[in-house]
């Protein structure tokens, strides 16, 4: 299929598929190597790709694997085993089927804080994976979180991959299309990309500890002062680096979906989709922490355009749809989206009271 796209599409498409496997064929070559090989607590096990029929590269991959559920604590390639199928020298940790749930979810969490067996059961987010935990009764435990495991390394790593692409393509498009985008600013946003400032160490308190929500807010002020445009998109180059790595991240994702608002490019995948993402992660929040989201989210609002204050009340609304709140959204942003909501209630009262008093 590659061969017909010309040009650089092309490679960029190679190396997104090269060494994705199919996961039913990953998972059944984990399974035989935990079947043959793995007891708890066990020392210098030698596994080689031949036993297993793969070359070396699956064996270690698999070995990976178990070691990310906890199964096995370290490898090392014995002599003699760098080549064909590879011998291993391999030390089992003690695992049971609660050590492995709790390894699966420390290895997830690292990447996306909010995952949990409840989650998967509630949240649309993760409906691929209350298929996997309601799997038909032949498919055990491990079974279930090594697919669990398999689906999420494949959806992070095609996440990064998208992301990384939509980031490159995003840039020449505009370099290519936007007769005021110019070759310095191109070159300014890749600089901006690989900058390390005060923003970029806050960005990255956030993705390590997302609840973190007096952080959130800190990266639109300098010395006390609002960014300026300029600096907006300074941020939100820096910020894609980070959003390449976290597919779910309340903190960051409501960061984008504010500079996305901020820049009148709502409906870019970074902005709209992670704005309401994040809210509907914040719902679950405590009262104090939602109370304090949404003031600071409405503080910064009164600074958008007309068409951003209409996209963020009607985003907001979509989550938090008490009356009292739509006056708030009102009185902060005077938008249009809340005032046509307002009128649309208040004709619905006055003409439920005409019915009453008329009939």
């Amino acid at each position: 299929m590659f061969r017909q796209i010309d040009g650089d599409l092309n490679t960029s498409l190679f190396h997104f598929s090269r060494g994705q496997e199919l996961l039913t064929e990953e998972f059944q070559v984990i399974k035989n190597l935990h079947d043959t090989f793995s007891e708890s607590g066990t020392q210098n096990i030698l596994i080689t790709g031949v036993a297993l029929g793969i070359n070396k590269a699956k064996a270690e991959k698999a070995i990976y694997r178990l070691s990310q559920l906890g199964i096995i604590k370290d490898w090392v390639i014995a002599p003699g085993g760098w080549f064909g199928g590879g011998i291993f020298n391999v030390e089992y940790s003690e695992f049971d089927s609660e050590s492995i749930r709790r390894s699966l979810l420390q290895t997830i969490r690292k990447y996306d804080s909010g995952f949990s067996f409840a989650a998967i059961e509630t949240l649309p987010k993760y409906a691929t994976y209350k298929k996997i935990v309601n799997a038909p009764e032949g498919y055990s435990e491990f079974d279930k979180y090594l697919l669990i495991l398999l689906q999420w390394s494949y959806d992070n790593f095609a996440y990064n991959r998208r992301q990384s692409l939509k980031s490159i393509y995003e840039n020449c498009v505009k370099l290519v299309e936007d007769p005021s985008y110019t070759k310095e600013d191109f070159k300014r946003t890749l600089e901006n990309y690989f900058k390390f400032n005060e923003s970029s160490y806050v960005l990255q308190h956030i993705a390590e500890n997302p609840r973190d929500i007096e952080r959130w807010f800190e990266v639109f002020y300098e010395n006390e002062k609002l960014l300026t445009d300029v600096e907006v998109k300074s941020l939100r180059d820096n910020l894609s680096r980070f959003l390449e790595s976290y597919m779910y991240n309340p903190g960051l994702d409501m960061i984008s979906g504010l500079v996305r608002l901020w820049l009148d490019d709502y409906e870019n995948v970074d902005g709209k989709s992670r704005f309401e993402s994040s809210l509907e992660e914040i719902q679950r929040f405590e009262q104090s922490q939602i109370e304090f989201i949404l003031t600071h989210i409405l503080k910064l609002g009164k600074e958008f355009s007309t068409n951003s204050k209409n996209g963020l009340a009607e985003s907001l609304y979509k989550f938090f749809n008490d009356e009292s709140f739509l006056y708030k959204i009102q009185s902060a942003l005077g938008d249009d989206h809340s005032l046509d909501l307002i009128v649309r209630q208040a004709t619905v009262k006055v003409n439920t009271i005409k019915n009453r008093i008329y009939g």
